[in-house]
Formats: C-alpha cells, structure tokens, sequence
C-alpha cells in the first residue's frame, strides 16, 4: 500500500509589514509599547570615609571638616552635586532634626570606584543649643545626580561638643582692708564669650589668694554665687559675691580671686580663661569702735521744708583702723533713744575717709525737714553711725546718740511781697498771706522797710499754730 506524507504549509508574513492582530472590537492594533531610554551605566556615590571635625566648637567660630567621597557605581557622574555637613543628635545623617552647619559644591566628574578626599567649612549657628552632637554628612544632598541607590549617600561620626567659654571680664574688687569674721562683697564681670546661649547652671567662686593664681592649692575659699537661667549670647553678668573672712585666717595680704564653673559643669571651650584676680587686701588684727563725742550740735528751732546741718563728733575708741567708708544718718524721733523703725530719716552722709584708733572725724550732716511732719512737743533729734554696719566694729551698742528737742516757731511769708510800682505821694496797699508752721502761738509786728518807702508797722496777735492770717 503506498506510503502518504503529510505536509504542514506556513504562511509566511510578508516583508515590511508588522504583525497586526484584531481587537475584541474588530479594530485592529500594531503591538507597539512604552517608550524608554537607554542610559549608560549609573554612577552611585557614597561618604566612603566619615566627616571629621573639631571635637570641641563653639558658636559662630569657623571650623574645617574633612570626609571621603566614593562613586561605587559602574558609571560616571554627570554634573554639579552637593556635599553637604550636618550637627546631628543620631547617627543618622539628613533627618529633619539635623541641623546644617556646612555645604561643599562638587563640579568634577567622578569615574567608576574613584575616591575625592574633601574639607568642607562651617560653622555653629548662634542659637544652636549647647551639648553633644555628632558630624554627618550626605552627598549628593539635593538628589540631582541619578544613582543606583539614595539610601547610601549618608554618613556620620564620632561626637562632637558645642560648647560655651565663661571668662572673667573684668579683675575682681573687693576692700582693701578686711577683719577676721567680717561680712563682705566682691564684684567681677563675667561674660559668655561664645556667642551662643548658654542654659546650663554654674557657680562662681570668691577666693583669697596668696599669690597672683587663682585655682590653685594656697586658695582659701571665702564665698560663691550660684548663677541659674543661662547666660545669653556675649551676656556681661556683674557678679556681687557675698564673702566671709574665716576667723582662723592668719593675719597677711591676699589677693582676691575669682574662680567661674570651679567644678566644670559647664562644658567648655576654653577652660584656661575661668580665673582672675584683683586688689589687694589685708587681713587686720583689730576692729575699730565708732562712738560720738560729746553732744550733738542741732538748731533748736526749724521751719518744714528747709534745710539745716546737724554736726557730730565722731571717734573711734576702738584698737583698730576703720578699713572702709560707713554713713552717718541723722532721724527725727520722739524717744531717748533712736533706732526705731517710726523715726523719720532726714539726713545722711557718706564718710569716705580712714578713722584711725583714737582718731576724732568732725562730720556735718545736712538734714531737710519734711513738709508733713507735724509738730511734736517730744521731738528730739538722733544720729546713728555706720547704721548698716557695712564695717565690722567691736561695738554696735554705742553707735547712737539724741540730741535736743526742736520746735517750729517760724513764720512762713510768701516768696514774693512786690507792690508793683508806686508814684511819689502816693498810697497803695497790699496783701500777703502768713502762716505760723510752728507748734506755739505766736505775736509779732510785721513792718516793710524799703529805701525811700514809709509803712505803716502792723501788730498781729495770737496767732495759733498751723493758722493764716
């Protein structure tokens, strides 16, 4: 039986033409696609070595820090790309909370696995927070080259601290003349030299020093003051540090000194700037004793509103020099003694000069009687020295003195009597108005005399305390 071959027949699609299929519609379509583009090989850049800075920076100063770029990818960069530094709280680099301190502009292409070693300058904002941060970095910050990967372009380091500088701005002051167990003040200037805010605490310590150091091993620490709520930005804070003299401090010349942050709480960047010292002083052996000699020498008779002088002799009966200045204060009181709080101050002085022992001061105290003081048949005057005991004496108890009583018999005439103008032969009369401010009655002839002028003499009878006539 003879053998049959089949044959498979293939249409063959005719040249130039593309396939074509039909639609669910009966339309026809070409199988053509999206488009895209061929691109070269990526280049992929990473901080390859991390930035390296200052360990220690502070605000608005200008620093360098140094890192290692690398482009991993196969490709080559294809422009300007940026580099950009960081004060970062984490190790990551470019979070919402880092802050920008620094930016490097990159130009230069960069082929396959090559290294580009850069220093990039910055600097610490002015308001940026005191503390521990680390230095990051991210290149390529703006994602203006294309890469293989973007989560690569970061890179962070070991710590870095922003940092305050406490210095002391002015030579501390103090007297020159102190006693064992005395109260006294020392000022100094300080000032936060950074340029940033600082916020911590710290203390600022008030020594004695027997050579021209502060901080060191023979400095005998006499006061402090604790300073809290910060110091802004290049802040001068004027120190008043209260001090006492140890009673066992041997009797010598010391300088006073001033320590800023003993302890360092304050991280720093200078720590070599924190002391100072100023005057002089001497530690004497003996106090003085200030007491009044003799009695007062006050007008018996005083008019409201006027001034007068009250004059004490002052002495110091005590073994020892006064070693500053003191007041001498003078009080209206109704009392034998005076150092009441009701006593009214009418006048003060201020006593500059040393008081030797055994030294006699003649002192004039000008004193103005105040307009609402009422009359008083008991009312004496009174004088108090050094009444704040700003120096150190071996007595308190004899720094007062009352004087004699006062009264006000005085007539008060008004500050002007002008007529205005007077022919020859002729009469003009005028009113004046008189007052007695005293506290006695009083009668009294009232007459004007005036070169080429005759008045008639007026007698005015019983006039009462605090009336008009």
């Amino acid at each position: 039986m003879p053998r049959t071959r089949s044959r498979k027949r293939t249409r063959r699609k005719r040249a130039g033409r593309p396939g074509r299929a039909d639609r669910a519609d009966g339309t026809r379509f070409d199988g053509l696609g999206q488009s895209f583009t061929v691109i070269a090989q990526p280049a992929d850049l990473i901080v390859s070595v991390a930035p390296e800075g200052p360990d220690l920076a502070i605000w608005k100063s200008f620093y360098a820090v140094s890192l290692e770029i690398q482009n991993v990818g196969a490709g080559t960069t294809t422009g300007a790309f940026q580099v950009t530094v960081y004060l970062s709280s984490d190790e990551t680099a470019g979070n919402e909370e880092d802050v920008r301190i620094g930016n490097l502009t990159y130009t230069e292409e960069m082929l396959n696995d090559e290294r580009v070693s850069l220093d990039v300058q910055v600097t610490i904002p002015s308001d940026h927070q005191v503390g521990t941060y680390r230095y990051a970095a991210v290149v390529d910050a703006t994602s203006f080259e294309a890469e293989v990967s973007e989560v690569n372009n970061g890179g962070a380091t070991g710590t870095v601290v922003v940092a305050a500088d406490l210095k002391i701005f002015t030579d501390p002051v103090g007297p020159s003349k102190v006693l064992r167990g005395g109260t006294y003040t020392v000022s100094a200037d300080v000032q936060n030299f950074s340029g940033g805010p600082l916020i911590d605490d710290f203390v600022i310590v008030a020594v004695v020093s027997t050579n021209v150091l502060a901080g060191d091993e023979d400095d005998i620490r006499v006061g402090e003051l604790a300073v809290t709520g910060g110091v802004t930005s290049g802040e001068i804070l004027n120190a008043e540090i209260t001090v006492t003299i140890p009673l066992d401090l041997p009797l010598a010349d010391y300088e006073w000194g001033v320590i800023v942050d003993e302890v360092d709480e304050v991280v720093e960047s200078d720590e070599t700037n924190n002391t100072n010292v100023g005057l002089l002083t001497t530690v004497v052996p003996f106090s003085p004793d200030l007491v009044s000699l003799g009695s007062l020498l006050c007008p018996s008779e005083v008019s409201r509103g006027r001034f007068y002088n009250v004059s004490v002799d002052i002495r110091n009966a005590g073994e020892g020099s006064t070693i500053s200045g003191f007041d001498v204060a003078v009080y209206l009181t109704t009392n034998d003694t005076v150092g009441d709080e009701e006593e009214v101050l009418v006048g003060v002085t201020e006593i500059s000069s040393l008081v030797d022992a055994d030294g006699v001061l003649e002192v004039d105290v000008p004193v103005i009687v105040p307009e609402s003081q009422g009359p008083a048949s008991n009312l004496r005057w009174g004088v108090i020295i050094n009444p704040d005991r700003t120096i150190l004496e071996s007595d308190f108890e004899n720094n007062s003195l009352v004087g004699n009583t006062l009264s006000f018999p005085i007539v008060d005439l008004p500050d002007s009597l002008k007529f205005g103008s007077v022919l020859v032969g002729e009469t003009s009369s005028h009113s004046i108005l008189i007052r007695n401010d005293g506290n006695v009655e009083l009668s009294f002839d009232l007459e004007l005399i005036a070169t080429g002028v005759r008045s008639n003499a007026t007698e005015i009878l019983d006039l009462p305390p605090r009336r008009w006539c």
